[in-house]
């Protein structure tokens, strides 16, 4: 069994053909609400220790965390910002506490990885609104930090052996953006084939890049 648990990406890259409604046969989705990877990084919280506490995860089952989109569409920009460092100290930073975090987490007999961040969807493919899905930073900006999140957190699962469910190789597109065709038009990835063998090859990265 895998277990999902995180935003509103759950919801839509283990979906049943694209029906948020209903789950990926073998996946059970947790959907914890539109909430950071920051937040949930700090040890005080506890969201994630709580929703994996009533997992009772048996041999073979992997929990998935999946956070990070809201991330790094309309908070990294500001924190470079006002924290005046290098997008990938930041960031860099930002994935060390994550990974941190998600060793803390008691899985029983089970094992935890973490689903990295989908693409950003381009502008010309999307209707969303600022006030719907608020964005920071120019989109070439928002695909160079979740290209950079993404290579910081595989080098990280590698070196820690966590588990990575790579979707981001599986639909980035040219210029870092999502491919056509695959996403709602907002921020999520609809067309979801590509996930079933995003899980089948899932696993502690190797050394070296994505794809």
């Amino acid at each position: 069994m895998i277990n999902a648990i995180g935003d509103s990406h759950v919801l839509f890259l283990f979906s049943d053909g694209g029906n948020t409604d209903r789950g990926m046969p073998g996946v059970a989705r947790y959907y914890l609400g539109p909430r950071t990877m920051r937040r949930v990084s700090h040890l005080y919280d506890r969201l994630l220790p709580d929703t994996f506490a009533g997992l009772a995860m048996k041999v073979d089952d992997v929990a998935l965390c999946c956070f990070g989109e809201i991330d790094m569409r309309c908070h990294l920009h500001n924190l470079i910002q006002d924290q005046k460092e290098a997008p990938v100290v930041v960031i860099k930073r930002l994935v060390a506490r994550y990974l941190h975090r998600i060793q803390t987490l008691e899985t029983g007999e089970g094992r935890v990885g973490v689903v990295n961040v989908v693409p950003p969807v381009p502008q010309c493919d999307t209707d969303t609104s600022p006030d719907e899905f608020p964005v920071a930073g120019t989109e070439q900006e928002r695909s160079e930090y979740v290209a950079a999140f993404n290579f910081h957190l595989h080098e990280g699962c590698y070196q820690k052996g966590i588990i990575l469910a790579d979707v981001y190789s599986a639909y980035v597109g040219a210029g870092g953006l999502m491919r056509a065709g695959c996403s709602d038009g907002h921020v999520h990835v609809r067309n979801n084939d590509c996930v079933p063998a995003v899980l089948a090859s899932m696993g502690v990265p190797p050394k070296g890049p994505l794809g």
